[in-house]
Formats: structure tokens, sequence, C-alpha cells
């Protein structure tokens, strides 16, 4: 499919994330649709179909890292020849490859870092021993550098990405992008309204692994012992974690729901009085500003978060913190929220004032029109 007439063509491709993605269809695509783009995105679905005027091409889902890695390389490959677009966008460290391909076909390319693989890697549970996750670390700097060299421009989705990218690729600093994940403002108002309950509620939104904290979330309900609901969005990265979660005495105080899309999802979110971003302290986390802590602020919701230095110094006057290992220690610090509800209220109201003016995706739009304007 050829683009329209006068229109830029954009196409983003991803085989990790699904096509209804936060940051990639709702942040990135439909903007770029508002924009006056025509817009592709190659991605998991369960069918070809356009949605919020982006186009999107449904490629499988599938059983195993390796298949996905061949299979749907090849298909998210051939489908992006056939979109001809001005600007490829991958989202997947696995597809840069594909993407120097493209390269070669004398295509525009992006790549967008939502993580910084490098600390990820040595947090991946499915790499079994040093050795292979030395193997696998090599394997990808090869990558990053191939990526950062050649490719037209290069998102980075965290702050914290800078130094690292800066300090080793000082050579190609301008085609340095900073488009942070930050929440849609303008999306979410209209689900900031006030909802009567009989009892508390605290929600987590995002990946359910071992590293974000939910395990210990849960003891600390247990340890509390007090009415209270645990609201929990998202899928397991696995069957084993969700079931030892699920063993839990404090299970009981968890209200699982399942993966919500973002039309969806705030409607949950407002339901609660108290956002939870207990990420564990391993390096990637550490540099980072997590969407969801965002987004509960832009609702007016208190935060309870780990105790990072730098979530510390950037939330310090609206955020609650505690050790995310401690169950004891979150207990407590939800004990002091619940406590004092007027000013958890005014961390709330104050959080959700400075998204506004600060924190906020329409902003960081203007910075990713800048990337795609430079690869151009």
């Amino acid at each position: 499919m050829s683009g329209t007439k006068n229109k830029t063509v954009i196409c983003h491709i991803t085989t990790i994330h699904p096509a209804y993605d936060d940051r990639i269809f709702y942040k990135q695509c439909v903007s770029l649709v508002k924009k006056g783009f025509e817009v592709h995105l190659v991605a998991r679905n369960n069918k070809d179909e356009c949605k919020k005027g982006v186009i999107i091409h449904g490629i499988s889902l599938y059983s195993s890292r390796i298949k996905r890695f061949i299979l749907g390389s090849m298909n998210a490959f051939f489908l992006s020849l056939k979109i001809k677009a001005d600007v490829y966008q991958f989202h997947d460290p696995e597809l840069i490859l594909l993407g120097l391909v493209l390269k070669l076909l004398g295509k525009k390319v992006i790549f967008d870092f939502h993580e910084l693989v490098v600390f990820q890697i040595e947090s991946k549970y499915y790499l079994k021993s040093n050795f292979i996750k030395k193997i696998a670390l090599k394997v990808y700097l090869i990558n990053e550098k191939l990526a950062v060299k050649y490719f037209d421009a290069i998102l980075l989705a965290e702050d914290g990405y800078v130094q690292y990218f800066e300090k080793k690729y000082q050579k190609y600093i301008t085609r340095f992008f900073v488009v942070r994940n930050y929440s849609m403002v303008d999306f979410i108002r209209g689900f900031d309204k006030p909802v009567k309950r009989n009892h508390s509620n605290i929600i987590y939104v995002g990946g359910l692994s071992v590293h974000r904290g939910i395990k210990e979330t849960i003891q600390a309900l247990e340890i509390l012992n007090l009415p209270i609901r645990f609201i929990i969005l998202g899928n397991w990265e696995t069957e084993s974690y969700f079931e030892e979660c699920k063993r839990l005495e404090g299970w009981k105080y968890v209200d699982y729901r399942g993966f919500k899309l973002l039309d969806e999802l705030y409607k949950d979110m407002n339901e609660a009085d108290i956002g939870v971003a207990l990420l564990h302290p391993i390096r990637n986390y550490a540099i980072s500003l997590p969407v969801k802590i965002f987004e509960y602020m832009s609702l007016g919701k208190p935060v309870l978060m780990s105790d990072f230095p730098l979530w510390k110094k950037t939330f310090n006057d609206i955020g609650y913190f505690a050790d995310p290992l401690d169950p004891y220690a979150i207990a407590e610090e939800l004990k002091v929220i619940l406590s004092t509800p007027e000013e958890a209220m005014k961390k709330g109201k104050k959080g959700m004032e400075i998204v506004a003016k600060k924190y906020n995706w329409e902003n960081e739009m203007k910075n990713y029109l800048a990337a795609i304007q430079y690869a151009i």
C-alpha cells in the first residue's frame, strides 16, 4: 500500500509490543494522524484494521522468542516493504537488523529506545547463566552501535538514558531526541471524577513481573490487615509468578482485572485512592521515571513509590517512599497515607497540577515531531 498524495507516510514496526501499546499506538501513532500524517503500524494483532486513523497490519503472537525473532521479523519486513513509507520507526532491539536492511534499500529509519537495554539484559530471567547474558550483551552492543551509526534518528524515552548514549556516541549526538513517556493529559481529562466507595483502594498498572513489587505489596496488605482492595491491571510475565502471588495470604485483598486498553484503563484507575510503583532496585528502573507514576498523578492520586534517589529528588513534594523489597516498610507507609487523608489529597492535587504544566505528552510531542523532521 502506498501513501496518500501529499501526505508523509510513517510506518511503526514492533514484534514485541501489542498493537495498542500506550507509547506506540496512543501517543505516537494517533498523535501523528492528528498532525496530518498517514500512519501504519505493524504489530501483534489478530487482524488488519484501522483504528483512530491508524492503519494496523496484524502479525501473529508467536509461542516462543525464537519464532518471534525469525518469523515475526520476516513478516514485519515484507509488510514494511509493501507499505512504502517515507519513514520507518522500530521499537524492538531484535529488529535493528531489519532496520539496517531498510537503510541499505535507501529508507529513512528511526529507532525508539523504550528501555536502556544494556542494563535490562542483566535482569532477564530467561537468560539462565551469566555466560549467556555476556554473549547476549555483546551481540546487543554490536547492534546498538550499528543503529546509532546508521539510523537517521534515535529516540530516548528517559532523561536517564542520555548520559549513557552521549558518553558512548558523542559523534552522533545530533541524532538523539529525548521523547519522554509522559501521560496524555488531554486524553485523561474526563476520567478524574470522584467515585464513592466504602473501602480504600490501591492500584498498580503495568507489567506484572518479579521486579515490579507485586508480591511485596500483597505481603504488605497481609501485614496491614485493613479493609483495602489492591486493584491490579496488566499481564503476568510468567504463569509461575502469577501462581506464587495467588498463594500468598494477602491475595484475598487483590482485585485482579487483567489487561485493559487505555480507553478503559483510566476508569479503573479512577477507582483508586493510592497508586503504587514499587519497582525493584535494578539499574534500568533506578534511572527511569515510569509512566504509571505520571498517570496516577494525572488523576490526582497520591503515589507510593520506590525510594530510589532519582525518584525522591523528582517527586519529593508529592510522593511517598518505601523500600520496595521490604513488605513491612511498604505497610508502614501505606498506613501513613491512609491515616492522613487530607495530606494525601494535597499531594495528589499538587501532582495533578505539575503534570498539567510539565510532565505531559502534549509537551513531548514537540520533541517527537522534531525527530521526524530531522529524519526526513
